[in-house]
């Protein structure tokens, strides 16, 4: 949030982002003092010794899991890539020399976990997995250490009842600058969209999806997922994201949230993106889009 910020402020001005980098540079520095300490070689789980594994005792964005179930997951593996590389250039734009401990625990994180997830055509293909200790898949039939935890309010028995979060890391991240393999991970998008319980997750869920198929030049499929008929997926006439008919929530702001910076990233461009206008959005759209600070 603080890097859009300064973005958008430097857009402006030279003057308008220093004064961002100024006002910020503490809570993100020493956020990346955090981020930087907090990975360390396990023995017994994650790489038993051989990377630095994040977990156990975390708990994960896709939620439900227990604490100490939970080592390497591939959104928050590319989150700590992310933003200890972006904490190190905020610290060259301020005058400072680049951190070498926190480029030391980046380059010597855990590989992203990946797996064998079946397709559905008797045959098996690469995708990324929700953990490393989620066990044999996020999307199989039945998993270990991967579904709800007993009092989390989800559901039992499957990885695919929660936030698919581990699209995030070519979404909500650029993750193809972090490791993050496309190939890879649009098998784990299509994955995702086929089999997962989307009544079952949140509305901020789709839109997280969204990102990821934007990034992947599927804009189209960014659109159907943006409009995905599921019950988490409902919008009052009030303009409030309404996950839980039953009445259990009547307004979830994430999912709004989520909605605009989806729209952000599709209208706006990133960092990578094809030429022309608002790239994420499908050609025979036509879609004019002013006044948006590019993404990363």
């Amino acid at each position: 949030m603080c890097e859009l910020e300064y973005r958008a402020a430097s857009a402006k001005s030279k003057a308008a982002g220093d004064e961002v980098l100024h006002r910020m540079k503490d809570v993100v520095l020493s956020t990346a003092a955090f981020l930087g300490d907090f990975p360390e070689r396990r023995r017994g789980t994650g790489t038993n010794g051989k990377f630095l594994d994040l977990g156990p005792p975390l708990v994960s964005a896709s939620e439900g899991e227990g604490p100490y179930d939970v080592w390497n997951p591939t959104y928050e593996l590319t989150q700590f890539n992310f933003s200890l590389d972006l904490a190190n250039k905020w610290r060259t734009r301020l005058g400072m020399t680049v951190n070498k401990d926190w480029e030391r625990t980046r380059m010597n994180l855990a590989p992203l976990p990946i797996v064998d997830a079946p397709d559905g055509r008797g045959c098996s293909y690469k995708t990324y997995n929700r953990h490393q200790n989620c066990l044999p898949s996020v999307f199989a039939n039945k998993t270990s250490h991967c579904g709800g935890a007993t009092g989390s309010g989800m559901p039992t028995g499957t990885g695919h009842n929660s936030h698919p979060a581990l699209n995030g890391a070519m979404g909500c991240l650029p993750g193809q600058l972090y490791g993050v393999d496309p190939e890879i991970m649009n098998n784990t998008l299509h994955e995702t969209l086929s089999v997962w319980s989307w009544d079952h997750c949140w509305g901020w869920d789709q839109p997280m999806v969204a990102m990821t198929a934007t990034r992947l030049q599927q804009p189209q499929v960014a659109v159907d997922t943006l409009l995905m008929p599921a019950t988490t997926n409902i919008y009052l006439p009030t303009g409030y994201n309404h996950p839980q008919p039953s009445g259990g929530i009547s307004a979830y702001l994430p999912g709004n949230g989520g909605i605009l910076i989806a729209v952000a990233l599709m209208a706006g461009r990133w960092e990578g993106a094809p030429k022309g206008e608002a790239p994420g959005f499908p050609k025979e759209w036509k879609v004019q889009a002013e006044g948006f600070t590019p993404y990363f």
